[in-house]
């Protein structure tokens, strides 16, 4: 019974250490998809940015 107790603390300990492992990673995969998501909304912000410049320039060439 000393060495099944002893090998379910070694496995309990075990599932621990890996639990904490994936939180860390699960961590920094939100971190990365955090960035990720902000990086995504600045490119669309440009990109209307860019679409109100280019109906402005074409407005302007069809006025001129």
């Amino acid at each position: 019974a000393g060495a099944l107790t002893r090998k379910f603390d070694t496995n309990t300990e075990r599932i621990a250490t890996y639990n904490a492992r994936l939180e860390r990673q699960r961590e920094r995969l939100l971190a990365s998809y955090a960035r990720i998501e902000t990086t995504i909304a600045k490119i669309q912000a440009n990109q209307t940015y860019l679409n109100t410049l280019s109906n402005i320039a074409a407005s302007y060439g069809r006025t001129s």
